[in-house]
Formats: structure tokens, sequence, C-alpha cells
């Protein structure tokens, strides 16, 4: 006996030759996804994590090639804050404690230069010289020396807001890294070293509290909470896809096989991952709960055909593995079609051009291949062994209550038909201009909860010392007089500029040096802290010359050795550092304006805020590129299979609509577009449009068969209305546990995409009958 509403008798076509052969090999299909599976899992053991500012960027992207080549001169620009907190950090017990914290710095591994309160040196007038003395040569031990060295310190605008701040209540010990940046273990065996002498000093001193900030201890809390959502989330989105599949169709067989599929899914994906050393990221870790939603896809739809028919089997006395072979027949051409637009909304992802995005694209593409191949080549050898369904079971599937609303919601009324499709144009139109409000975010501190800790001591060190990270500007001689006065007048007036840019604390450069020669020299009056004359800065050699010849300590990081060169830092608060990211351009457009090639001078930015400032385009392109992208392909591919333009553009309405009112409950809910919801377009529109080819092809298998469409269509919903209920809460719950994640784009992708998916659901069982009425398009060449 065949399924409900097909022809009695039939020519065998291919799908039916492929479900034969599929069946008949299925032992050895089960016996292949085992071996597969044990070298995968081989692979899959090398996966490492890589929570980086530079995994975002293609190794020739000019902004990364620019960063590379600033840290080949000056060798590193990321820091690492050790903030000391107290009510007078001039006290000599506090400055006691900033000293050997600063100690224990300069032993901590991987650390490259340290500076602090205890390190600086001031510039003081030897009758018509300068010399460079230590603030601190020794710690005092009256309050009065303190106290002297206290004026001395805030006197100078090169300590102020430098390593201490105004009022005097902390002081910042600066840990300049090596170069290590790709290095993770060495940041996190850095911010530990340092901790730990943290603590040390927190237990030896009453009244200071320390603590340990930076791009370092992001990295590190990052990779902490990577594993956390790894391990975490995964498993709670597989336990309620299971769940949710065996409360609908009441069997234990519905809940083991797509826990099954999407285990070895996910294992043949991370071994990809191994095998060709992809890291895990802040994007790849929603890899997991994607791959539940496209591992259970085709599972659920290959298991509820065969209820069907095994519901009929159980009434006519059949077995279960001709319900198998039909159930294959029946799904083969329909799941092979949503397999690929379903890889295509991810591998439009490769469009971007931020790389974590693109080898996200990649690998979910690979995971939905695997999830089809294993779908095929291990359910049916499974379902071909189980005792088919009793008759209870057949009688639920075919005549319970479930089913008798899918026939209600596929003959919807007039009237029911105009108040959809009204509803329909009018949430779009107001989607439309709801997303003329939407943002882009990039900063990294937003991706962490408020409640995180690093996320907290962070935004106390700025608040109370400045900026934590830094936008670089490198000044280069195109004529080799880089110390020429009008070369050093445009960079005094840069700094100046940089200074105002928002988020920006306060800057460093040579400049600086040049200026508090000349407050010293005049009195030291703050009014002096400006560019001396061209006369003063050439009575000053030592300047750039130690008064043994030697390169002076303190232009190391400023200067390169043959005077050419010269580095200009801002100190940007990275809690604000998305205010700066979104002037990039505005960056950009002044320095190419006012240092035009053949000028003298060769300026570019750079720098981690700078970079930050890149991804943002890279966001909107990517999420702009990718879906005109997808759409296109995926139209192409509708039109292809439905033989029908007209059908296919018609079929993309029930999915387009949830994507547009998704994005615009993106804006409405306050979420920018980040690194996580900006592949929301594309990875949604792949994946729901797999219920309505489900739908359509059914919908023709019924038409060509000879139903008129307001029968084909009750038919349609009762053979598939179950399958899209299931795959779409099931879709939407692996989603949902994106919220228990640790990180703020990672939730919101989670949460707007529940939602689309949900809003797609209800498109196909309510919206796409209504539309298919209304319009009547042909349909199955009918």
């Amino acid at each position: 006996m065949t399924g409900a509403n097909e022809p009695e008798t039939r020519s065998e076509t291919w799908q039916d030759r492929v479900a034969s052969a599929v069946v008949r090999h299925g032992g050895k299909s089960l016996i292949a996804v085992i071996l597969l599976s044990i070298v995968a899992g081989f692979f899959a053991a090398r996966v490492q994590f890589d929570t980086s500012i530079e995994v975002w960027f293609l190794e020739d992207d000019p902004a990364l090639l620019t960063y590379r080549a600033f840290l080949d001169r000056f060798h590193a620009d990321e820091i690492v804050v050790v903030a000391v907190f107290a009510d007078d950090v001039f006290d000599p017990d506090a400055l006691a404690a900033i000293a050997r914290l600063t100690e224990a710095a300069r032993d901590a591994p991987h650390a490259r230069r340290v500076d602090s309160l205890t390190t600086v040196g001031l510039l003081e007038r030897r009758g018509q010289a300068l010399e460079v003395v230590p603030l601190f040569p020794t710690i005092p031990t009256s309050r009065a020396v303190a106290e002297a060295k206290r004026r001395a310190a805030m006197a100078s605008p090169l300590v102020v807001d430098q390593v201490v701040a105004r009022d005097g209540r902390a002081a910042a010990i600066i840990v300049q890294l090596a170069q290590v940046q790709n290095e993770l273990d060495k940041k996190i065996e850095l911010a530990a070293a340092l901790r730990d002498a943290a603590a040390a000093e927190e237990a030896r001193v009453a009244g200071i509290s320390v603590v340990v900030s930076g791009g370092s201890v992001l990295d590190e809390a990052m990779f902490d909470a990577s594993q956390r959502d790894f391990l975490v989330l995964g498993p709670a989105a597989v336990l309620l896809v299971i769940t949710i599949a065996f409360l609908v169709f009441g069997r234990p067989s519905a809940a083991i096989v797509p826990l099954v599929v999407v285990g070895l899914t996910a294992l043949w994906t991370f071994g990809v991952m191994g095998a060709f050393g992809y890291r895990i990221n802040l994007i790849t870790t929603a890899i997991i709960p994607v791959i539940v939603a496209i591992g259970v896809a085709d599972s659920i739809h290959l298991l509820a055909d065969y209820y069907q028919e095994a519901a009929g089997a159980t009434v006519a006395g059949g077995g279960a593995r001709g319900a198998v072979t039909r159930a294959i027949a029946h799904l083969i051409e329909p799941c092979l079609f949503t397999s690929a637009t379903t890889a295509v909304g991810f591998a439009s992802l490769r469009v971007s051009s931020l790389a974590p995005i693109r080898e996200f694209g990649l690998l979910a593409s690979v995971a939905v291949v695997f999830a089809f191949i294993v779908s095929f080549g291990l359910i049916p050898g499974v379902l071909g062994r189980l005792r088919p369904p009793d008759l209870a079971f057949a009688h639920r599937q075919r005549f319970g209550v479930l089913s008798k609303v899918l026939v209600r919601l596929g003959r919807p009324g007039a009237a029911f038909r105009r108040t959809v499709l009204i509803g329909s144009i009018a949430l779009v139109v107001a989607s439309l201009l709801a997303l003329r409000g939407i943002e882009v975010g990039s900063n990294p501190v937003s991706y962490f909860l408020p409640t995180n800790p690093a996320r907290r001591d962070l935004e106390r060190v700025e608040a109370a010392l400045g900026g934590t990270v830094t936008i670089e500007v490198v000044c280069t001689s195109e004529d080799g007089q880089l110390l020429r006065h009008d070369n050093l007048e445009r960079l005094d007036e840069l700094q100046d500029w940089l200074e105002s840019l928002p988020a920006v604390t306060h800057g460093l450069s040579f400049v600086d040096l040049l200026r508090e020669a000349n407050r010293v020299l005049h009195g030291g009056g703050a009014e002096h802290y400006v560019l001396p004359s061209a006369q003063t800065i050439a009575a000053l050699p030592y300047l750039v010359r130690a008064p043994d010849g030697g390169e002076r300590e303190d232009l190391q990081m400023l200067l390169t050795e043959d005077l050419q060169t010269a580095r200009m830092i801002g100190l940007v608060r990275m809690s604000e550092a998305r205010e700066l990211a979104n002037k990039a351009r505005e960056v950009e457009a002044k320095l190419a304006r006012d240092f035009p090639a053949g000028g003298g001078l060769r300026v570019e930015a750079t720098g981690i805020v700078k970079l930050m400032g890149d991804m943002e385009r890279y966001l909107v392109e990517s999420q702009i590129k990718s879906l005109l992208v997808a759409f296109a392909v995926i139209s192409g591919m509708m039109f292809l299979l439905l033989r029908s333009v007209r059908l296919g553009i018609f079929s993309m309405i029930p999915n387009l609509v949830p994507i547009i009112a998704g994005l615009a409950f993106m804006v409405l809910a306050g979420f920018a577009l980040d690194p996580g919801t900006v592949m929301i377009g594309s990875i949604a529109l792949g994946l729901v449009v797999d219920d309505t080819v489900h739908f359509l092809t059914r919908l023709g298998h019924q038409i060509r068969g000879g139903a008129p469409m307001e029968e084909a269509i009750p038919a349609a919903m009762r053979q598939t209305g179950r399958a899209i209920i299931v795959t779409s809460l099931a879709l939407a719950a692996s989603f949902s546990v994106m919220t228990l994640g640790s990180f703020g784009p990672s939730i919101a992708f989670g949460i707007v995409t529940t939602v689309v998916v949900i809003l797609a659901a209800v498109a196909d069982l309510v919206m796409l009958p209504a539309a298919l009425l209304t319009i009547r398009p042909r349909v199955g060449g009918r």
C-alpha cells in the first residue's frame, strides 16, 4: 500500500531505484559510517582555540599587512595593565607594592617592557642642560619625601594619565607584551603570573586593591567562555531537540535517531577542522547549535515520512522495510535539494571579508553534506531493522488532532486568506522601515555580559586610568628628514587631533618628549608644554641619543633606530572603542588629505582599534553580499526544482518575510550588526527554505496525481506539516540554547534566528496556503 493520496500504480523512477539501493546496502553503509567516524575522531582531537584579533582578517588583507609591518618595526602594541588602587598610591607602602609588582611583571613570561611610577624618569634642568632622573631611585620611607615626589610627578604630563591617575588613587603598571598575538597559551601564562603577583600584594599590604586587565586578559576570558559554551550549548541543544521529537512522535526512535545523526555529523565536521587546521573562535563556537539544527532536519523528515508509511503498512499488514524504501523514495529528491539550498546559504558567507565568517560558512556547508550522508547512510539501515509501529500509533498519525489541525490550515476561507496576506504585507512594510535604524558594532568588550568579571575589571581600570588598547599612527619620512621642524609641527598638530577623537584618553609620541623638554626648560609651567623652537631642539641632542651615544631606552618604542619612522600612540578605552571604530573612514580620509603622497611624510593608521573599524565595514558588506548571493542562488535552485520561474519566485516569499521581520526585531531589540548577527540573513534563508521545498514538492506530487489545488494543499499539509512543526521546533530549540551562552553576539544570533525560524514555520503553515489559494500559480505542470 502506498502513502495517502499517492497513485496506486506508477512506473519506477530514479527515486525508487535509489531508495531500493540504499535499503539493500544498509548494512554496508553502517560499517562505512563507523569507519569514517573513527578516522574523524582522530583528527577532531587536534582542534584548538584562537581568540586573537588577527584571526578575523584574510592573510592578504591590506589592513592586516600594515599592522604586521608596524609590529615588525615596533615589536608590539598589546599591553596588559596591572592597576593598583589605594587611598593614596604615593603612600610608601603602596609605592613599595608597586615596585614589587613592577619587578614581578618584568620577570613574568613574555613581557617585553614594563613602565610604572617606580620606573619612570623625569626631565630635570641642570644649568642650561636637561637630564633624565628616575622619579623613584629608591622607595621613600617617609611621607614627606613621598609627598615631594607626588608634586613632581603630578606636574609632568608624561606621568599623569600615563602611569598614575589625576586624583592619585590609582596607578598603572603597563606591561608591553612580546610578539605573541597568535599564541593564546603564552598570553594566559603571562596573565596568570601577573594575577599571582597581584594576589600576593593584596594579601601583604592592607588597603590596596590590584586588578589585572587588558587585551590579553580579555583573550583569556574569551577562551574560557568559548570552552564553556562549546561544552554546554551543544549538549543542551541536543537534549531539547530529542525531547521535542519524542513528545511529538511518541516513539523512542524519534529521539535516538536524530541524536546519532547529530553526534556523527559533529564528529565528522570537527574531524575536518582538525585535519585542515581550522581553530575554534568566537564565531565557530556557534557551529554546534547549527550542526544540531541541520543534523535534525533530514532525519526528522525521514522519520515523519517513515512513520506515515509504516502506519499504512501496519493497517495493511506490511513490513518496516517497505515503509523505509517508500519514505526514501519520497524524500531523496527534496532532501537532496534542501541540503543543497542550506549548503548554499552557508556557503554564501564565503563572500565575507572576515576570515572566521568565511571559515564558518565553509564548515557549516560541509556539515550539511555530512548530515545528508549520515541520514541516508545510517537511518535506513536502522529503521529497516526496527519493529513497525502498532495500530494505535498508526491511527494517531493519520487521524490525530494534529493531522486535523493541519488539514484545517490547508483549507483557509476567503476572509482568512485576505487577512493573512494583508497582515503579511503590513509586516514587511513596517519591518523595512525599522531596518533603517540598524547599528553596527564590533566592540570586544560588549561581547561579554555586564556581569563578566573580566569586563567589570576592564571598565574599572579604564574609568580610573584611561585606555587599555591603542590606535597607532606610523609616520615615516619620505625625504630622510623626519626631525625637521616643519615635520615635527605637522606631527604636533596630528597628535592634538588624535587626542580629540572619541574614546582616546591620551596620546604618546616623540613630540611629547619635546614638549616636556620645553616645559622643564621654561620653569615647569603647564603653559610651556608645547613644541619647542627649532633652535631649542637643535641644542638638545640627548633627546635622541643617550650620553654614551647609544639609543635612549624610552625612545625605542617611539622611534626607529634610523630616526626616520615615528610611532604615535593613542590610548583608547576599549569599552568605548566602538565610537572611534565608527570613525575609521574619517581617520583615513584625514590622513590622506593632510599627508598626501609626495608631501614629505607618509602617515598610516593601524593598531587593534583600527582593525576593529575595518571589521565594522566588513560586517556591513558581509551582511549585504552574503544575503544577496544566497537569495540569488537559492532562487535559481528553486526555479529548477519547481520547473517554474514564477513559482520559484513565489516560493521565496514565505522565506523572505520572516527574515525581514526577524532583522527588524533585531533592530527593535537593540541588537547591533556584529560578528554574530551578521550571519543571520544568509543562514536563516538556507535553513527555513527547507520546509517550503518539502511542502511544495509534495504539493506538486498531489497535483500531478490529479488532485485539484483545494484538495492537494490539505493532503500536502497532512504529509509534511508534522515534520515542518518538529523541524521548526528543533531549529528554534537548538538556536535558543545560545541565549545561555557567554557572548553578546552569540546570544543575539540565537534569539533573532529563533524568532526567524518560528515566523518561517507560521509562514509555511499559514501564509503559504493562503497565498497559493489566492494567487493560484501553476504547480506540477498544471
